[in-house]
């Protein structure tokens, strides 16, 4: 009974430390696949930026200025997420590498468990921006203004972007997450 469990948690530990010493390869990696998804995002809101500049000239059409605003606003938010990627793993590997030759099977385990909380996010931000999205197509279908429509094509636009960004995030976390158990 107890004496077992006591050997099952020794041996658990143990495998631990052998497995370890790679461990941090694998959140280097993680954090590595955070920085290249930012300079994408980057990219993606630069480009919708570039959009938004040649809509400009279009302006003096009815309603294409109610487009300008919820796109640069929309790249806006995509810019400030990817730099933030950009800017905060490489403190973050500094850190996450300190912690880890301090105590690698601490880390490992706060590591499991920081990962097992946010993995939790991802359904509940899909089906939010799912339900935004069907929100959108409906105010798209049932209003008759082309400056809603806009606007609704902006928040479809983002919320599909969202969901993208979001799948690719899952599955390199996912990955992470199986290098943890």
């Amino acid at each position: 009974g107890l004496e077992q469990r006591q050997i099952l948690i020794d041996t658990s530990i143990l495998d631990i430390e052998v497995n370890s010493m790679n461990f941090i390869e694998h959140t280097i990696a993680w954090c590595q696949g955070e920085i290249l998804e930012g300079k994408i995002i980057v990219i993606y809101a630069l480009t919708l930026m570039i959009l938004s500049i040649f809509i400009l000239p279009m302006t003096h059409l009815s309603n294409s200025k109610f487009l300008i605003i919820p796109l640069l606003l929309s790249a806006l938010i995509f810019l400030m997420v990817g730099g933030s990627l950009i800017f905060k793993n490489p403190q973050r590997i500094k850190v996450y590498q300190q912690s880890f030759l301090e105590n690698p099977i601490e880390f490992i385990k706060s590591e499991k468990k920081r990962t097992d909380e946010f993995m939790r996010w991802y359904p509940k931000t899909a089906w939010a921006l799912i339900i935004i999205s069907a929100l959108a197509l409906f105010t798209w279908i049932f209003v008759e203004s082309v400056s809603i429509h806009y606007l609704c094509f902006v928040i479809l636009l983002f919320c599909f972007s969202g969901l993208v960004i979001d799948y690719f995030s899952k599955a390199r976390a996912q990955v992470y997450l199986d290098h943890i158990h």
